[in-house]
């Protein structure tokens, strides 16, 4: 299908699972375990019901416009929108759990 576009060959970027707990080794190389998928490859923004604060809109445009990649910075975004996603998925949000 690519050849039919005109590419000469497909690169694969493995989508192994980084070391979230240190988001500036963002070598795909270097996973911290190759059975699980990387987590910040998924597009919060595009979630079924996700709806961002006018904060969290504010730093996704500003790190869109970065000229280098803030790993660190999108990493903390990326996890902070996932999990307060996943508590609101289960139904568990509320004043006692942010």
């Amino acid at each position: 299908m690519a050849g039919d576009w005109g590419a000469d060959f497909v690169g694969i970027n493995p989508l192994h699972a980084p070391f979230l707990a240190d988001p500036a080794r963002c070598s795909p190389y270097e996973p911290s375990n190759k059975r699980w998928l990387n987590p910040l490859y998924i597009a919060v923004d595009k979630l079924e019901g996700w709806t961002g604060s006018e904060e969290e809109m504010g730093a996704i445009a500003a790190l869109r416009c970065a000229n280098l990649v803030d790993y660190r910075r999108v990493a903390e975004l990326k996890i902070t929108a996932l999990r307060r996603y996943w508590r609101d998925w289960r139904g568990c949000s509320g004043p006692d759990r942010p």
